[in-house]
């Protein structure tokens, strides 16, 4: 989605407007942290389903 919102803001624009270096590094971490969280929260989540 970064990718695609910069390519965007190429097409209309001409120039790179809302994506800097902050939303490319939050892309790249918020994956592996919810696979952490995924890790820790899947017993308690079975166990509600259940």
């Amino acid at each position: 989605m970064v990718v695609m919102s910069a390519i965007l803001s190429f097409v209309f624009l001409g120039y790179l407007v809302g994506v800097r270096e902050g939303t490319v590094i939050s892309a790249l971490i918020i994956g592996p942290i919810v696979k952490i969280l995924k890790n820790y929260f899947d017993p308690y989540i079975s166990n509600l389903i259940e």
